[in-house]
């Protein structure tokens, strides 16, 4: 009986030291510890008819939207989000990016510097890109916050290399990637890309290669393309081709990310979230969307067991009334196990 009580207190003590807020725990060793896996309200309506003659009114059902969704790249247990609050005199006043323990159920905030397309490091730095102020990065905890000073009126979606010691942006006027250091000192241009014609969508990185997705810039059928760049020797291969006859810009690609311990090139469009094997050569439809179920953003952890998503759910109430809400989700890679997240206000 001694053993038995022994090894017990010995597993619990274990669990318990598993969400320990002062422990950084590999993403693989350790899933979500507390998720609520509430009832998910679903609309499976597949077309909202626009019938209005004038602007739609959305009009939200909660006092805070949730979007941009990034993992801490070194626990899986933590994210970073941006919410806008309803109740404010204004989108940019109601814009604030925190922090969310699954374990401790605590929500921090980051800054209320309007921050967007939100990145994570390695070095426990987030970078983002306010509306009207330069590229910026700062601690988890808020402190720290560097401006890094590249324009931000042409530029976007700033990512971090695995590292987290460099990162690469877009640059809208030229169809550039760029690469640069928290002291906006550029260490590499790459590009033009691609032809006038064709549109850079999105990217993932590394210091050795960059995969990339890239569409159509008008018209039908608004073809999306993503391949693999090898930075050494400015090669290009064409991984896959996702036609759109119908040229719904909605089902164009415009996240990506790569997990090398699957070899897996997890996408996402308005309406999709999937990724490609890339041993297998097989695309996999993670979880389905429509167009009332929309996706906003996603992300991963290498080695990690879930996906984190914003998605939007629609419901229309009238020609010129939609009702939405905007919450975070996590799936399992597999698409099952899906749940909304419960967030402390």
């Amino acid at each position: 009986m001694n053993t038995i009580n022994f090894l017990l207190f010995i597993s619990i003590s274990l669990l318990l030291v598993s969400c320990q807020e002062d422990d950084i725990v590999p993403a693989q060793v350790l899933p979500a510890c507390t998720v609520d896996a509430g009832d998910l309200v679903q609309n499976n309506d597949t077309t909202i008819e626009h019938t209005c003659v004038i602007s739609i009114n959305y009009e939200p059902l909660n006092r805070y939207d949730y979007d941009h969704p990034v993992f801490n790249p070194l626990n899986e247990d933590e994210i970073a989000f941006i919410t806008t609050d309803h109740t404010a005199n204004s989108v940019i006043s109601g814009q604030e990016m925190k922090r969310y323990d699954f374990c401790s159920n605590v929500v921090t905030l980051i800054t209320d510097d309007v921050p967007l397309h939100v990145d994570w490091s390695t070095k426990d730095r987030i970078i983002f890109k306010g509306s009207t102020t330069p590229f910026s990065t700062i601690k988890p905890n808020g402190d720290s916050l560097h401006y890094i000073g590249i324009e931000p009126a042409i530029t976007f979606r700033p990512t971090w290399n695995d590292a987290g010691t460099a990162f690469m942006y877009g640059n809208n006027d030229d169809n550039l990637l760029l690469v640069a250091d928290v002291d906006a000192n550029i260490l590499d241009t790459i590009g033009p890309m691609f032809a006038s014609e064709s549109h850079l969508r999105a990217w993932t990185w590394d210091d050795d290669r960059i995969f990339l997705a890239y569409s159509s810039l008008g018209g039908s059928p608004f073809t999306t393309w993503y391949g693999e760049y090898i930075r050494a020797t400015g090669e290009f291969e064409l991984i896959h081709t996702i036609p759109n006859p119908n040229g719904n810009s909605l089902e164009q690609i415009v996240e990506i990310d790569y997990s090398p311990s699957d070899n897996r090139l997890y996408w996402r469009t308005d309406y999709l979230i999937a990724y490609h094997d890339l041993t297998t050569d097989e695309v996999v439809h993670v979880v389905e969307g429509a167009d009332n179920r929309r996706f906003r953003h996603f992300d991963i952890v290498e080695g990690g067991n879930s996906i984190v998503f914003s998605r939007r759910n629609l419901t229309k109430i009238g020609d010129c009334r939609i009702e939405y809400d905007q919450l975070l989700y996590l799936v399992d890679k597999d698409g099952t196990n899906e749940r909304v997240l419960t967030i402390p206000e």
